[in-house]
């Protein structure tokens, strides 16, 4: 029970979030047909990466435009994170392939997984729109995270294990 109520009041904070948008973000609410409902910057893929951050898109229903979008923008968010943890797992790999004790290692590993997390929460909402379709909304929502956010968010998580961090960060092979 207790995390259907945690769900309930992140999903509650972000249409909250939803009322005081900032000047930066994109959101548009239309009313076109079943043709080309989907925005221009929408990835089908549900992320992408360039040179500076990984962005999460994500598209959700409702019969409330906001609640699509804040559907959307949850949905996002674990899209990004879940992007971050496959490529820091074939990171892992690749350490481990290449003879590292470290990358075998159940606290590393453990670790590893746990200094992700944070993306989710930390990612910043960008682009939003909602489509109205027949007797609903199709929400539609980006959300990125610098490249140099998340190796601080990585390198908050492997605080007090200097030996994990140094042999992560001083990988070459760290995700692009």
């Amino acid at each position: 029970m207790p995390r259907i109520f945690k769900g309930f009041i992140l999903v509650l904070m972000v249409t909250m979030g939803f009322f005081g948008c900032s000047a930066t973000e994109q959101t548009a609410v239309s009313s076109e047909g079943s043709t080309g409902i989907y925005p221009g910057w929408y990835i089908h893929s549900g992320f992408s990466v360039d040179s500076l951050s990984y962005n999460g898109f994500a598209t959700a229903v409702s019969s409330d435009s906001v609640i699509a979008m804040a559907n959307a923008e949850l949905q996002a968010r674990v899209n990004l994170e879940s992007y971050i943890a496959r490529k820091l797992e074939s990171v892992r790999e690749e350490l481990e392939d290449q003879g590292s004790d470290i990358a075998t290692d159940t606290d590393f590993i453990i670790t590893l997984r746990n200094a992700h997390d944070a993306v989710q929460e930390e990612a910043v909402s960008g682009n939003k729109s909602a489509n109205k379709e027949e007797n609903y909304y199709r929400g539609f929502s980006e959300v990125s995270i610098t490249k140099n956010e998340l190796m601080g968010l990585l390198e908050d998580g492997f605080s007090g294990k200097t030996r994990f961090w140094n042999a992560l960060k001083n990988s070459e092979i760290l995700p692009d």
